[in-house]
């Protein structure tokens, strides 16, 4: 039986994960075209100094958001009408998220590198924020699991909203963008939100990135967490 279960989450996983990677080939590929025609139409190159790596990642943050609002609204009370348990939905969920988010940064590296050796940018650097000498591994890693923050933030949304609804939702809404302050302050030093940046003031710049690292792992822990909570009896709406 626990075999049987596993074989179920394995194949959820996997069929969530091929849904939503094809959903990502069509975003990777949009915007690697925006990137690359931006250019062409500034004054001057220097411009637009970020590298195409830190392009994608900005963008990413959202478009991962958004995808796990999908993840909840338009497939949870459709699998659980089909047999799915709420228990598998959970676990088949979350690792096609860390597939994803580690399969769009690895693509996106190997993107870059590829418009490195043909001679369209100057240079390859690491992600500026990154205090680290290794060209490929470390930011590779670093910037999927915060990917992956994202996406879970976008999940408790859509999970609060579907089963709280209402102003309740506010609340799921300020937690997760707390949850993403949070991840931004460690890896980066600043915060995005206004709010969230005055009573986060300090810088973190220098932190070392085991401790980054670390932290993060423990909110997404938590954040999946609450997801198994308000999923393991949440009630199907009928439509």
């Amino acid at each position: 039986m626990k075999n049987k279960n596993h074989s179920n989450i394995a194949k959820l996983a996997f069929d969530f994960y091929i849904m939503q990677m094809q959903w990502s080939l069509w975003y990777l590929g949009i915007a690697t075209v925006i990137i690359l025609i931006i250019p062409l139409f500034l004054s001057q190159t220097n411009d637009w100094q970020l590298n195409f790596v830190e392009n994608i990642y900005s963008s990413s943050k959202i478009y991962l958001a958004i995808i796990a609002l999908f993840s909840c609204f338009g497939m949870l009370g459709y699998m659980v009408k089909n047999g799915v348990t709420r228990k598998d939905y959970f676990y088949g969920t979350a690792i096609a998220a860390i597939g994803v988010s580690f399969s769009l940064m690895i693509i996106t590296t190997i993107i870059s590198a590829i418009l490195y050796w043909v001679g369209y940018q100057p240079d390859l650097q690491t992600t500026s924020f990154l205090n680290t000498t290794s060209t490929w591994f470390v930011p590779i890693l670093s910037l999927s699991i915060i990917l992956l923050g994202y996406y879970i933030a976008g999940w408790v949304i859509a999970v609060g909203y579907y089963r709280f609804g209402g102003l309740k939702t506010v609340g799921f809404i300020l937690l997760s963008l707390s949850y993403v302050s949070v991840i931004d302050w460690l890896w980066e030093g600043e915060i995005i939100y206004p709010f969230f940046s005055k009573t986060l003031s300090f810088s973190l710049n220098g932190i070392p990135i085991f401790y980054s690292f670390s932290i993060t792992l423990i909110l997404i822990g938590l954040a999946l967490l609450l997801v198994r909570l308000m999923t393991k009896r949440i009630p199907i709406k009928v439509e």
